[in-house]
């Protein structure tokens, strides 16, 4: 099932119920950029270490990305002997809201975009109808940006002219001059002034050259003054001019509450494919909107029917953060360093704290391609997915059901013939 952009709300939930109740969860990514030969080969001219094959790795993720992931959700009916595949494919666009002031670089590998593109990978696509994600570390990045411009902190001790810009030192000091011409009428002012006054009538010589409409130079000009020179005066920025009112110490709390709370719920939107990675890693989903779950109230497999629609989210989420499926992969290592770096946060710098720290995410995981080359001796047989899945054809049970299976979920249908052996590693 390819889940887009604009279906990702929609299927979001179904998602999440599916991932509340299976055994497993298979995972397939592409990546606009991978590690071309060892930067770090052993200092014995052989095979790398982990540690250096892990090194190589975590620096390709700071430069690529993830831009195509693929989830296939396994049940098991042990009477029946039968396994139901549910698969999801996507595209995850690395745009971010420009609100946000987040900026994320992504590269693109020539050598891996044209395997891409021989293999359909649509550009398009990407951007038009990928899904967006933020990491963690992103949204802390947001918050925090979005903190230290809506609290009253100062952040310009002086003015940012430079004694050549003639044309700004002649604006500024227009601009001063209407503010202490306000200040001085006392309580006979009005509650505002604008920067500029929208008659010029009450405009003297000093000022009335002041341009009609503001940009956003000159915007900035007037914060500035008003920041260094006029501490209690505050500025509101309009699409043409700036206006400028006094400092109320509540009404000032009230207004970054309320900019805060925008900005919250600008970032949970945006969080996007990420709740899906905190749901797989048994992460933190309380600040997803219990509206996510009205469509599947009703029918859910994982929870039972509550009371209120709060209930049944607390409920879900509790069931998604201790339920922990097993997590199966084909060269399993190279996916699981890119998904933790894309939708976490940076990676330690030792191989054995990354294993740790992915084992408390995913406690159970399954790599196809070691099953099927571990204790071969010297001689390594082939083991791609294609060719594994053929051996494994020839296995009459479990048997597999696929209610709307798509060929990216094939190698799955290999894996899971083998799943009563896999499952005890």
């Amino acid at each position: 099932m390819d889940i887009t952009a604009g279906t990702f709300a929609f299927h979001l939930p179904r998602l999440l119920d599916d991932l509340a109740t299976c055994h497993f969860v298979s995972i397939d990514c592409e990546f606009s950029g991978i590690p071309t030969t060892n930067s770090a080969p052993s200092s014995g001219g052989g095979k790398p270490t982990l540690q250096q094959r892990y090194d190589e790795y975590r620096k390709c993720t700071d430069k690529y990305r993830i831009v195509q992931i693929g989830l296939t959700v396994g049940h098991e009916d042990i009477k029946k002997a039968t396994y139901t595949l549910r698969p999801y494919n996507l595209y995850l666009n690395p745009n971010i809201d420009q609100k946000l002031d987040v900026e994320r670089d992504i590269s693109f590998q020539s050598s891996a975009m044209e395997f891409l593109l021989q293999n359909q990978f649509s550009l398009n696509s990407l951007y038009n109808d990928g899904v967006r994600y933020l990491s963690r570390e992103e949204e802390d990045i947001a918050m925090a940006k979005a903190s230290a411009r809506f609290n009253r902190t100062k952040s310009h001790a002086v003015m940012e002219v430079k004694e050549t810009e003639h044309d700004s030192i002649e604006f500024v000091q227009a601009v001063r001059k209407l503010v202490k011409d306000w200040l001085a009428l006392g309580k006979d002012r009005e509650s505002y002034l604008n920067i500029p006054p929208p008659s010029r009538d009450t405009m003297d010589d000093d000022t009335k050259l002041m341009p009609s409409t503001l940009n956003n130079y000159r915007k900035r000009l007037v914060h500035q003054l008003i920041e260094v020179e006029y501490p209690s005066l505050v500025t509101i920025s309009h699409p043409t001019f700036i206006q400028i009112i006094e400092y109320d110490e509540a009404r000032e709390k009230a207004v970054r509450e309320q900019r805060m709370k925008r900005t919250r719920e600008r970032i949970s939107q945006e969080t996007g494919f990420r709740w899906v990675a905190e749901a797989l890693a048994g992460g933190d989903l309380s600040r997803l909107d219990p509206y996510c779950f009205r469509s599947t109230m009703s029918t859910s497999t994982a929870v039972n029917s509550q009371a209120s629609l709060k209930m049944f989210s607390e409920k879900m989420k509790q069931k998604l953060q201790t339920h922990r499926p097993v997590l199966v992969g084909h060269n399993l290592f190279v996916d699981l360093v890119y998904f933790c770096r894309c939708f976490f946060g940076p990676l330690p710098e030792s191989v054995q704290d990354f294993q740790s720290m992915v084992h408390k995410m995913f406690p159970v995981l399954v790599d196809t391609k070691y099953l099927a080359t571990h204790n071969c001796g010297s001689i390594i047989p082939r083991s791609s997915l294609s060719e594994i899945n053929e051996k494994l054809l020839q296995t009459a049970t479990p048997k597999i059901s696929q209610p709307t299976c798509s060929p990216d979920a094939i190698w799955t249908n290999g894996w899971v013939r083998n799943t009563p052996s896999a499952c005890q590693i």
